[in-house]
């Protein structure tokens, strides 16, 4: 995979990174968990509790309601249907960019016997960004899968991928991350106490 924010960084970025050995992989780790980051219809808490949010947002008086398949309005913190949770999914609703911020997170990752997370959402440089840093900071190994990133600018995307390769996490392309998930012992992954569906 192409570093995509290359052709955002000058020669002397590039040459402050090689020298300083930024970047390194971490590798994954052995028991990862799939952390999925505000894939929702409208992916930012408006309404009653936008809280911060409405301090740099001039979108939280819009109709956060989005049309479904049927045609029947829905709330705009639905997750999208194409990526509907099955019973076993956990859930967790955040008011913060940081998925752990305020929430039972870290917990449900240490029952499970989690060590690392494999990251997808939105937005790059907001919510997977300040998710990604506090997984760091609870000394999780991090991949964030590139095409299952986005962001509202290509810059802000790159350049935020690139800091986080650089310190927090691997960035890796989609056909990495499912080679790896793919080559999973799933017994192995099953917390204790628990079997899998079958």
């Amino acid at each position: 995979m192409a570093d995509i924010w290359e052709d955002f960084l000058t020669e002397r970025d590039k040459a402050v990174f090689g020298h300083g050995g930024f970047g390194a992989r971490a590798g994954f780790g052995k028991r990862p968990a799939l952390l999925v980051i505000d894939v929702s219809y409208n992916f930012c808490e408006d309404g009653w509790d936008a809280g911060g949010w409405a301090w740099k947002n001039s979108r939280t008086e819009e109709d956060v309601t989005a049309p479904n398949v049927t045609g029947f309005n829905r709330d705009g913190n639905d997750i999208m249907d194409e990526i509907a949770p099955s019973p076993q999914d956990i859930v967790i609703r955040k008011h913060k960019p940081s998925a752990f911020s305020g929430t039972p997170l870290i917990a449900y990752l240490n029952d499970l016997g989690a060590d690392s997370l494999i990251v997808t959402g939105t937005t790059t440089s907001g919510c997977v960004r300040a998710s990604v840093i506090d997984a760091f900071s609870n000394n999780l190994r991090v991949a964030v899968v590139e095409e299952g990133c986005f962001d509202r600018s290509q810059a802000s995307h790159a350049v935020n991928l690139c800091d986080m390769h650089a310190k927090y996490a691997d960035v890796i392309g989609v056909e990495e991350a499912l080679t790896f998930i793919g080559g999973l012992d799933v017994e192995m992954n099953v917390p204790s106490g628990q079997k899998m569906g079958g």
